[in-house]
């Protein structure tokens, strides 16, 4: 593989999406598993992954884009939140997103969401705070399953690389 030939530029670029899919499974602005996947997907043929692979890993990739949004509803849900809680930790998710998307943002206006949300479904303080506390958890298992899912497509990759078909 020479040093500025296509296959290395290619495998750079790969290793450039499995980190921000690494990042993106922290940071919710990011989306990791769509960079984790397009990794995968530029350097498919160096691991001779067919069609039918990156069909199942396209498929597990919107699973798990997908989990991860419904799991803070879920954590509201679970712990007791009725439609206020959900309907202000979904506003929540959008405002962070919008109007400052870093980590805390991220983290605390679906809290917050919940926790006003909860208020407005007559639940008590405490009550609210553990409905709160469920967008938390959700939020946290969300990214724990990206993360995971980040790292087993670089293993993947690693363990199926072929120098010889790059």
């Amino acid at each position: 593989m020479e040093l500025l030939s296509s296959e290395f530029l290619m495998l750079i670029l790969a290793v450039l999406l499995f980190f921000l899919g690494i990042i993106g499974a922290i940071v919710p602005i990011l989306p990791g598993p769509l960079f984790s996947y397009l990794g995968l997907f530029i350097i498919h043929d160096c691991i001779g992954f067919s069609h039918k692979n990156l069909i199942w890993y396209a498929i597990l990739t919107i699973v798990i884009f997908l989990l991860d949004y419904f799991a803070q509803f879920f954590g509201v849900k679970k712990f007791g939140g009725g439609t206020y809680s959900t309907l202000g930790t979904f506003f929540g998710i959008i405002l962070g997103l919008l109007f400052s998307p870093t980590i805390i943002s991220v983290i605390l206006f679906p809290f917050l969401g919940a926790f006003l949300g909860a208020l407005m479904d007559n639940r008590q303080e405490d009550q609210a705070l553990k409905i709160a506390f469920g967008s938390l958890l959700g939020f946290l298992f969300g990214s724990l399953v990206k993360l995971i899912f980040a790292i087993y497509l670089i293993k993947v990759t690693w363990i199926n690389w072929n120098w010889e078909l790059c």
